[in-house]
Protein backbone atom coordinates (compact mmCIF):
# COMPACT_ATOMS: atom_id res chain seq x y z
CA UNK A 1 0.00 0.00 0.00
CA UNK A 2 3.22 2.66 0.68
CA UNK A 3 4.18 2.14 -2.70
CA UNK A 4 0.61 2.71 -4.29
CA UNK A 5 0.58 5.67 -6.61
CA UNK A 6 -2.98 7.25 -5.33
CA UNK A 7 -3.39 9.83 -3.06
CA UNK A 8 -5.64 8.53 -0.65
CA UNK A 9 -4.18 5.18 -0.46
CA UNK A 10 -0.32 6.50 0.53
CA UNK A 11 -2.21 8.55 3.11
CA UNK A 12 -4.36 5.65 4.46
CA UNK A 13 -1.37 3.36 4.70
CA UNK A 14 1.17 6.34 6.14
CA UNK A 15 -1.34 7.12 8.92
CA UNK A 16 -2.20 3.76 9.74
CA UNK A 17 1.84 3.02 10.06
CA UNK A 18 2.40 5.78 12.17
CA UNK A 19 -0.49 4.91 14.48
CA UNK A 20 1.20 1.50 15.08
CA UNK A 21 4.67 2.59 15.38
CA UNK A 22 3.66 3.88 18.60
CA UNK A 23 3.82 0.59 19.83
CA UNK A 24 7.86 -0.46 20.34
CA UNK A 25 7.28 -4.02 19.14
CA UNK A 26 5.71 -2.70 16.21
CA UNK A 27 9.12 -0.16 15.02
CA UNK A 28 10.86 -3.65 15.01
CA UNK A 29 8.35 -5.42 12.94
CA UNK A 30 7.85 -2.28 10.77
CA UNK A 31 11.91 -2.29 10.05
CA UNK A 32 12.66 -5.90 9.75
CA UNK A 33 9.57 -6.30 6.94
CA UNK A 34 11.35 -3.90 5.15
CA UNK A 35 8.85 -0.88 5.43
CA UNK A 36 11.18 1.71 6.23
CA UNK A 37 12.44 2.16 2.53
CA UNK A 38 9.19 3.11 1.02
CA UNK A 39 8.47 5.25 4.11
CA UNK A 40 10.99 7.54 2.98
CA UNK A 41 10.09 7.57 -0.50
CA UNK A 42 7.03 8.99 0.86
CA UNK A 43 8.81 11.85 2.72
CA UNK A 44 9.82 12.91 -0.60
CA UNK A 45 7.03 12.60 -2.83
CA UNK A 46 3.49 11.96 -1.39
CA UNK A 47 1.32 15.03 -0.77
CA UNK A 48 1.41 17.28 2.61
CA UNK A 49 -0.99 15.10 4.80
CA UNK A 50 1.15 11.72 3.13
CA UNK A 51 4.74 13.30 4.10
CA UNK A 52 2.64 14.96 7.67
CA UNK A 53 1.92 11.09 8.61
CA UNK A 54 5.47 9.88 7.15
CA UNK A 55 7.38 12.27 8.98
CA UNK A 56 5.12 11.11 12.38
CA UNK A 57 5.98 7.52 11.67
CA UNK A 58 9.99 8.22 11.45
CA UNK A 59 9.06 10.01 14.53
CA UNK A 60 7.90 7.49 16.44
CA UNK A 61 10.63 5.00 15.22
CA UNK A 62 13.13 7.60 15.72
CA UNK A 63 12.65 6.73 19.79
CA UNK A 64 14.03 3.30 19.42
CA UNK A 65 18.00 4.30 19.79
CA UNK A 66 17.99 0.55 17.81
CA UNK A 67 16.82 1.66 14.59
CA UNK A 68 18.72 4.23 13.99
CA UNK A 69 21.54 2.89 12.34
CA UNK A 70 18.84 1.34 9.89
CA UNK A 71 17.06 5.03 9.51
CA UNK A 72 20.24 6.40 8.67
CA UNK A 73 21.03 3.59 6.20
CA UNK A 74 17.87 3.88 4.30
CA UNK A 75 18.39 7.36 3.83
CA UNK A 76 16.03 9.30 5.96
CA UNK A 77 18.22 12.17 7.35
CA UNK A 78 18.02 14.08 3.97
CA UNK A 79 14.04 14.16 3.27
CA UNK A 80 13.67 14.71 7.39
CA UNK A 81 15.93 17.90 6.72
CA UNK A 82 14.34 19.04 3.60
CA UNK A 83 10.96 18.60 5.26
CA UNK A 84 11.86 20.99 8.12
CA UNK A 85 11.50 24.02 5.10
CA UNK A 86 7.24 23.01 4.35
CA UNK A 87 5.16 25.48 4.71
CA UNK A 88 3.04 22.95 6.64
CA UNK A 89 3.66 23.24 10.81
CA UNK A 90 2.74 19.85 11.23
CA UNK A 91 5.19 18.50 8.50
CA UNK A 92 8.29 20.36 10.38
CA UNK A 93 7.09 19.32 13.93
CA UNK A 94 7.13 15.92 12.88
CA UNK A 95 10.15 15.87 10.81
CA UNK A 96 12.26 18.35 13.87
CA UNK A 97 11.07 15.54 16.47
CA UNK A 98 12.73 12.66 14.29
CA UNK A 99 15.73 14.42 13.78
CA UNK A 100 16.51 15.63 16.88
CA UNK A 101 15.93 12.06 18.66
CA UNK A 102 18.35 10.63 15.35
CA UNK A 103 21.15 13.29 16.89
Amino acid sequence: LLRSSNDKVQRQAAGALANLTVNPKNKVKLVQAGGLAPMVTLLRSGSDKVKEHAAGAMRNLSMNPELEADMLREGSLAPLISLLSSPEIKIQLQAAVALRNLS
